[in-house]
């Protein structure tokens, strides 16, 4: 990775980054999205985003076309069901220690597969392969905190929300970004995008 550029976006604050991210959204919901990327910007001497994003892996949430930016805007980890394993965590930290970003958003998704994948029978959950498996395990603290009986959708939506706000109580203990969090340089904040509006809600601590 290269050590990042002076840039304009780099005196933003994290509230400021934020509502930048939520801006873009409203952009890309309203169907007017800015044109954020053009031949000149494809080729930078180093990095310089404004926000750093743990998203999930599903293809129907491309998270720069969601937040409508372009290039060296954004850092982008993503992980099936959005978690946090030492590799994301790396790479967060990297992106707040090293990059400087004002924002770690943690970003969730409705129908989520691997939440729903978490969610299945024990005896459906061990016909998967190893890794898999321990993918799945690491969602279950999410699992827990969900009324077993209510309906599935219900279930997968509920487990959304508590995963995220999990992995963002989880980055917020770590001491590196702890540290940068209680002197107001870093915001680390969990939202959840929804397929069908396309719309990102912010989530509550």
């Amino acid at each position: 990775m290269t050590a990042a550029c002076s840039s304009g976006k780099r005196n933003m604050t994290p509230e400021q980054a934020l509502q930048e991210l939520m801006q873009g959204n409203a952009r890309f919901v309203s169907a007017a999205p800015a044109r954020i990327a053009s031949p000149e910007t494809r080729v930078i001497d180093g990095q310089a985003p404004f926000a750093a994003i743990l998203g999930c892996s599903d293809a129907r949430v491309p998270l720069e076309l969601i937040f409508n930016r372009g290039f060296n805007d954004l850092f982008v980890v993503r992980v099936a069901g959005n978690i946090i394993g030492p590799n994301e965590l790396a790479s967060l930290q990297y992106a707040a220690l090293h990059l400087r970003v004002p924002l770690i958003l943690v970003l969730g998704h409705t129908f989520c597969g691997a939440i729903t994948a978490a969610l299945a029978p024990k005896e459906e959950r061990t016909k998967e392969p190893a890794a898999i498996q321990r993918l799945l395990r690491q969602i279950d603290p999410a699992i827990a905190q969900v009324d077993a009986s209510v309906p599935l959708a219900e279930r997968v939506a509920g487990a959304v929300t508590a995963n995220a706000q999990r992995i963002v109580k989880r980055l917020k203990s770590e001491r590196t970004l702890q540290s940068l969090v209680q002197d107001e340089k870093l915001l680390i904040a969990g939202a959840v995008y929804d397929l069908h509006s396309g719309r990102v809600t912010l989530l509550a601590e």
